[in-house]
């Protein structure tokens, strides 16, 4: 005779379940063994879509991903940045923004200004000693831009300066010249820190590098 008991089990007789089968323990994870380390992660509001391969960090107050803002906004490629709708004022304590960006913040935030957006050309000065003669070769560069200027029948620093002007390259270059105090002065035209100094070379001689006289801010 068959043992019968509340557990199902009986003598010998293999246990049989009469309901449904659940799904059993929850996977770890959720992706191949692979990449088993990449793990859910929530995203704070505000930022729309973002790319893959975005570089992101987490927020010190939520915990939740958001785009990594670069320091120069102008050159910030992701969406972590927010422009203000109006001049706040070097003293203010209160800054306003679109309602697209609102979402994006929160108390407690910590958040960087990054100027008016204006910034400051940088202007670097190169010494140029007397004397200029007719038919002195000036090559000046500054990074990619090469500008080659010979001296004409005015020898003077405004004579050289009026030919550096006047060459077809000039309008492309990054900078503009101009007749400084026995020196030319060289204006960047895109403001920030210049990473390289402006040079020129005299009839294949050394060359002579400028120095920095105003510094560039972004």
């Amino acid at each position: 005779m068959a043992i019968r008991s509340d557990a199902r089990l009986g003598g010998s007789i293999p246990q049989h379940n009469r309901v449904p089968e659940g799904l059993g323990i929850r996977p770890l994870f959720h992706s191949v063994r692979d990449i088993a380390l990449i793990l859910d992660k929530t995203v704070k509001a505000g930022y729309g879509v973002i790319k893959s391969g975005t570089i992101m960090s987490v927020c010190s107050i939520t915990g939740n991903l958001v785009p990594y803002a670069q320091t120069n906004a102008d050159e910030n490629d992701t969406n972590a940045k927010s422009y203000l709708v109006a001049s706040p004022g070097s003293a203010a304590t209160v800054c306003n923004v679109g309602i697209e960006d609102s979402y994006k913040f929160q108390v407690g935030d910590s958040l960087v200004m990054d100027g008016s957006g204006t910034g400051t050309d940088e202007v670097q000065s190169i010494a140029c000693a007397t004397p200029w003669a007719t038919g002195s070769v000036y090559v000046l560069t500054h990074g990619s831009t090469t500008l080659s200027a010979t001296q004409g029948a005015t020898q003077t620093l405004a004579g050289i300066v009026a030919v550096f002007q006047g060459l077809s390259g000039y309008s492309a270059a990054p900078f503009t010249i101009t007749a400084g105090t026995n020196a030319l002065t060289i204006t960047f035209k895109v403001s920030g820190p210049q990473a390289e100094k402006a040079q020129y070379v005299k009839d294949g001689g050394s060359a002579v590098i400028g120095t920095t006289t105003t510094p560039g801010v972004e």
